[in-house]
């Protein structure tokens, strides 16, 4: 790691056998995020021209269904393709770009966090998710907030029980 740190430029500049594989990933995030894209835009298209044959309810949940997949292709896209792109321009661009390598352990740190980032928005936008999460929190709180009412109330009754003694 330390290495990673000192020399910043190293993974986006690379040559030999990690330059050949550093391109091959920096073409797979491409493709998955071109991917992302070609699935979504259909989806989009596809829901627009079957409106008509669907009921309201059924209209309004996969629009809310395509909503929440929209917003999370876009975290991959925003969180993996983007800062991999820069790293494939860096790698292939031309020796003026070199200076540019300093900032790849920036796009990198940003591209190893889409798993959290991912996770923390299937938290928060999908409602089913949302819901039991908060009423997971609202139930510790609430045990919680139980249990020191009784702990307190138990002081009290074994000190009253010991000044009478």
């Amino acid at each position: 790691m330390i290495n990673f740190i000192n020399h910043t430029g190293f993974y986006a500049i690379s040559a030999g056998i990690n330059g050949d594989i550093d391109g091959l990933t920096k073409l797979y995030y491409a493709l998955m995020g071109v991917t992302g894209l070609a699935l979504i835009l259909p989806a989009y298209h596809s829901l627009h021209q079957q409106r008509h044959l669907m009921s309201k309810k059924t209209l309004r949940f996969q629009r809310l269904w395509l909503r929440n997949l929209t917003i999370q292709v876009l975290i991959f896209i925003g969180v993996v393709f983007v800062p991999f792109c820069w790293e494939a321009a860096v790698a292939w661009g031309r020796p003026e770009s070199a200076p540019l390598s300093v900032y790849t352990i920036w796009t990198t740190a940003i591209g190893c966090s889409h798993g959290t980032l991912s996770t923390v928005v299937l938290l928060f936008v999908y409602d089913s998710y949302r819901k039991r999460l908060f009423d997971s929190v609202k139930m510790v709180i609430g045990n919680r907030k139980k249990n020191q009412r009784i702990s307190v109330t138990a002081i009290s009754v074994m000190s009253q029980q010991k000044s009478k003694k």
